[in-house]
């Protein structure tokens, strides 16, 4: 479970891509916010992991925002961003590690499906659901 929770903030980021401040996720924000509490759990959930791959907070989030231009991407592909996707993957960031980790597969599912593709977008590292979701890349934090 160690291994498993070591890469799974990282993850998480790609998928996602969240504290109380950060307002209502919408497909012209989810970016950012979901880079800044998907970076938050990886560093609070596998420092270690974290901080070999990454010097600070910001370069993780630097990185996550990088590994698509903007979310206008997604657009241009027909995607649909579901509002109550991006909240509840953002709820579930924010559990604790050890719910994390026991419950990775809720997190996938939830954060795999905040943006709605019938075809592959830029990036894309495979499809679920008959061709119907999109999940993004991974950044380079391996478990």
């Amino acid at each position: 479970m160690i291994r498993r929770t070591a890469g799974l903030g990282l993850v998480a980021l790609a998928l996602a891509l969240g504290t109380g401040c950060f307002g209502k996720a919408n497909e012209k924000n989810w970016r950012e916010k979901s880079a800044k509490v998907s970076c938050k759990m990886s560093k609070r959930c596998s420092t270690s992991q974290f901080f070999f791959h990454f010097d600070s907070l910001d370069d993780c989030i630097d990185e996550a925002q990088d590994l698509y231009d903007d979310d206008a991407e997604f657009l241009e592909y027909n995607c649909e961003f579901d509002k109550k996707q991006a909240r509840k993957c953002i709820r579930l960031m924010k559990r604790s590690c050890k719910a994390i980790g026991s419950e990775y597969d809720d997190l996938y599912d939830v954060c795999s499906t905040v943006w709605a593709c019938g075809g592959a977008v830029p990036g894309d590292t495979g499809t679920t659901g008959g061709g119907t979701t999109t999940q993004p890349p991974t950044l380079p934090l391996g478990g």
